[in-house]
């Protein structure tokens, strides 16, 4: 066994199948165990040894079907319960994705109907004799039948839901993945509306949680097209970006150019242009990248991207896009740089104001020779303003 990060991992079968747990794992089961109300540091405790059992029990249950149909599998623990990857899913038939994906529910099922006689106290006080005994047991009972009832909702992520993808999509393609998405959506508002009625806001609060994601995940299906199910074109993109990382940019670019126009839209598409995007950057043509970039939403891109076309943006002419990009990403990262841009965008916007108070912004992050930045051409049009003489009067800056 061996430990990284605080969280532990460990091969077994040869490495066939692994195993980490992450500590976010035992945190959450200790605070599932105490909003329990069970009571008592004891009963908390073993509620918790119990809860962390069955969920690794269930995820075991994945792993075994994988190896049963020559798969390897990673199991890992982690904050919201347990996931699974078979190595070899892609070979897999849909009755096989099926199986593996059922096959946690089942061994959580037959856990549950194993346990229920001996989960009559009397019954199992008989046969152990042990009070905890029979609250372990009884809590066996109960924690594989409701983490299996729930598992079971057609919500995706939950195993449910991916049955349901796995079903529609080997039927109907594309639009068979979407249209679990709507079935996800659909079903997480019944059963949230279902729990506030029932009084228990938490749960209702969970599954409402669970129907915002598989509303955004339907939009993003809506951006997929016919060519995100080609494999040849998903190896294509795959050589485009080792070329890339590898340094052969003259092949990279080449190859990126022709997948886009094999492909037209959708994700891989979008990928494509990214990379693209990224190259053409390094080369300067800031034009190019905006045009490339121009058409994709924002909350599409990657981080990074969206720096890229910040200042594309900015550099073409298009002053607001460029400060709806600065504004957010400089919630997500708030360097003096991404300020120092959106203080630009203001300023081609003729607002000395807000430009002065962003570039104060990026001063106070640390921004490397402020003094220097300001003489940039980006702030002609409003070096005349008060607010624009005022901070380069703060700087010292001699006129």
């Amino acid at each position: 066994m061996a430990s990284r990060g605080g969280t532990l991992s460990a091969s077994f079968l040869g490495g066939r199948l692994t195993v980490a747990v992450q500590p976010s794992f035992w945190v959450v089961a200790a605070v599932l165990a105490a909003a329990s109300g069970v009571g008592g540091v004891r009963g908390t405790l073993l509620l918790a040894a119990v809860i962390a059992v069955c969920v690794l029990l269930h995820e075991l249950g994945h792993a075994a079907a994988s190896l049963a149909f020559g798969s390897g599998a990673d199991v890992v623990m982690h904050s919201f319960g347990g996931s699974t990857r078979s190595r070899g899913a892609d070979s897999f038939k849909t009755w096989q994705r099926l199986a593996v994906t059922a096959s946690g529910c089942g061994v959580g099922l037959l856990i549950a109907l194993a346990t229920a006689p001996a989960a009559v106290a009397a019954g199992a006080l008989r046969l152990t004799g042990s009070a905890d005994a029979v609250f372990m047991v009884r809590a066996t009972h109960l924690v594989n039948l409701y983490w299996s009832l729930f598992n079971l909702l057609p919500v995706q992520p939950m195993d449910g839901g991916s049955l349901v993808a796995t079903v529609l999509r080997a039927r109907y393609g594309l639009n068979g993945a979407r249209a679990a998405h709507l079935v996800g959506a659909a079903c997480a508002g019944a059963a949230a509306l279902w729990f506030w009625a029932q009084g228990s806001v938490f749960n209702a609060f969970l599954i409402a949680l669970f129907a915002v994601g598989e509303v955004h995940a339907f939009r993003r299906a809506l951006s997929l097209s016919p060519a995100d199910e080609d494999e040849g074109l998903r190896r294509e993109l795959a050589g485009a970006q080792t070329a890339w990382e590898e340094g052969r940019r003259e092949e990279a670019v080449r190859r990126l150019v022709d997948l886009r126009r094999k492909t037209g839209r959708g994700a891989i598409h979008r990928a494509a242009t990214v990379l693209l995007a990224h190259a053409l950057h390094l080369r300067g043509r800031e034009r190019a990248v905006y045009e490339l970039l121009k058409p994709l939403r924002d909350e599409d891109l990657p981080f990074e991207t969206r720096l890229l076309l910040q200042e594309a943006a900015l550099r073409a002419g298009d002053p607001g896009r460029s400060l709806r990009l600065g504004q957010a990403n400089f919630q997500l990262r708030p360097a003096p740089e991404i300020a120092s841009l959106t203080a630009a965008a203001y300023a081609a916007r003729g607002d000395g104001r807000l430009c002065a108070q962003w570039l104060k912004t990026a001063v106070r992050k640390g921004l490397a020779q402020p003094r220097l930045v300001l003489r940039s051409r980006d702030f002609d049009a409003v070096r005349e303003t008060p607010e624009f003489k005022d901070l380069e009067g703060s700087l010292g800056e001699a006129r």
